[in-house]
């Protein structure tokens, strides 16, 4: 399955979003990420305020580019620390529609951290 694509889609200061105000990735990469076949991600947890919050992902897709719906959870509550954090998901065989996007949000809204999302897309 050659590689498609690999590229930062999300790289910025995130405070406070739970899963009712969350952020997502800008509507730039929305085409992009509705390319891949299979979507693989890596998030970057850098200058984290606060201990043992934890940080989620969801694919959200959409065959209109304007109404997005839950597709899969990419990282799932992974604990977040004041050291650089890492972690992966990937969609295995879930099928992504015309386009995508990414949805960020922590367990708690005292939570804060630098957030950078490297997302790589292959096709079949």
């Amino acid at each position: 399955m050659p590689r498609s694509f690999n590229t930062v889609v999300f790289d910025q200061w995130v405070e406070g979003n739970t899963v009712n105000d969350a952020v997502y990735t800008s509507a730039q990469f929305n085409d992009l990420l509705g390319r891949a076949d299979q979507l693989r991600i890596q998030l970057i947890a850098r200058n984290v305020e606060g201990t043992t919050y934890k940080v989620s992902v969801e694919l959200e897709d959409s065959n209109d580019d304007q109404t997005f719906e839950f597709n899969s959870t990419l990282v799932n509550a992974a604990t977040m620390s004041v050291s650089p954090f890492s972690t992966a998901g990937d969609t295995g065989s879930a099928i992504i529609g015309n386009a995508g996007r990414l949805k960020i949000y922590f367990d708690n809204a005292a939570a804060k951290a630098h957030i950078k999302i490297i997302a790589c897309g292959r096709t079949s």
